[in-house]
């Protein structure tokens, strides 16, 4: 009660990255698993290396959804500091759509923060963050990924055309190779660089006291007729100021 509202939307924004981070971290730890249950119909090396391969795409999509939520930690801290969100939840989801990383730093820079813009951009322009972006991406729009060794991959046909000193062997549509061994180094490291960031990213912006602020009566009555007077004298206003300046 304590806070102004930028704080509690920014402050809810961590808890949705704290939420895709642990399911990164779990899905990354499920894959030394050695006892899968009623998961596999065979514990052999096939079956194995399927879940663990499902396992570490789990963990690369979640890492990726972390990354994006945490540009909506900042997005909504600079962003409108009226209970409006709170008042019309349809606004709160309707903004975070709007946020990408091109518009963030754009914000950023409106604000001048500084700080903000150079912690995003030595995290996002991390040769493994990158990576980590180049493999999600792929997925996402182009493709599925092979596995390596969980069945077979061809690169070229099998016959091809010989004439003389003429010799063609056409080539096939591959998918993108998925090491399992080499994935799950790298997404080990990736998770450690993004606590790091992510943890920065906190400091400067939650109140050092957030977490240990005990509840107040009167405070607490307080919180209640701001947010009252808010609908009966500015939420109109404010929906107005919204839908104009965000119709798409």
């Amino acid at each position: 009660m304590n806070f102004e509202p930028n704080i509690i939307y920014a402050a809810h924004k961590i808890g949705d990255v704290y939420y895709a981070f642990s399911n990164g971290r779990s899905y990354l730890s499920d894959f030394d698993c050695e006892n899968f249950g009623q998961l596999i119909s065979q514990n052999d090396d096939t079956h194995l290396r399927y879940l663990r391969s499902k396992f570490l795409q789990s963990a690369l999509s979640f890492y990726n959804y972390a990354i994006d939520l945490s540009w909506q930690v900042i997005w909504f801290y600079l962003g409108d500091n009226s209970f409006l969100f709170m008042e019309k939840h349809r606004y709160y989801q309707k903004y975070s759509g709007f946020c990408t990383f091109p518009t963030l730093l754009e914000v950023v820079g409106l604000r001048g923060r500084e700080e903000f813009r150079q912690h995003l951009l030595a995290f996002n322009n991390n040769p493994l963050t990158l990576e980590v972006r180049q493999l999600y991406n792929y997925v996402k729009h182009r493709g599925s990924l092979y596995t390596k060794n969980l069945g077979e991959q061809y690169n070229s046909m099998m016959m091809g055309y010989v004439s003389g000193s003429i010799e063609y062997t056409p080539q096939m549509i591959t998918r993108k190779v998925f090491d399992l061994d080499e994935w799950k180094e790298k997404l080990i490291e990736f998770d450690q660089l993004f606590f790091h960031y992510f943890e920065c990213l906190i400091h400067l912006i939650l109140p050092q006291n957030y977490q240990t602020t005990q509840y107040d009566f009167g405070l607490s009555l307080n919180y209640s007729r701001r947010r009252l007077e808010f609908i009966q004298n500015d939420m109109e206003d404010y929906e107005r100021r919204f839908n104009e300046n965000f119709s798409g």
